[in-house]
């Protein structure tokens, strides 16, 4: 067994670790931030927009922000879990391989709310 080779992989491992925890800290801010939002703007008589104010622009920025969101979601936990997932199958580590799909299910599942948000703001 070469050992070089395995802790370069255990370096790997733990910086998909380390950004899996940064994506898991930023996905709880972000949905703090947007319920706390969403509580706020519910929509009723009292918080609907006047009549004749245009919110285009608004709904436009919402828009890109959340593009921005899932891009992040993507870039980051989608590459952590589909190499946590490849390394448990490599290593035939039964847990490690399921902790990398349920990731990808939880990402997923954070995925398909930030089209749910964009159209509740």
């Amino acid at each position: 067994m070469n050992i070089k080779k395995v802790t370069k992989n255990k370096k790997i491992v733990n910086g998909v670790k380390k950004f899996q925890k940064a994506v898991a800290v930023s996905c709880t801010a972000i949905t703090f931030m947007l319920s706390s939002a969403l509580t706020t703007f519910a929509a009723n008589a009292e918080n609907s927009a006047p009549t004749g104010i245009k919110t285009n622009t608004m709904n436009n920025i919402v828009g890109i922000l959340m593009w921005v969101v899932r891009g992040i979601l993507i870039f980051f936990a989608v590459v952590g879990g589909l190499l946590k997932a490849a390394h448990g199958a490599q290593a035939e580590d039964n847990r490690e391989r399921n902790s990398g799909f349920i990731t990808l299910g939880i990402i997923a599942v954070c995925f398909a709310g930030t089209f749910a948000l964009e159209k509740l703001l």
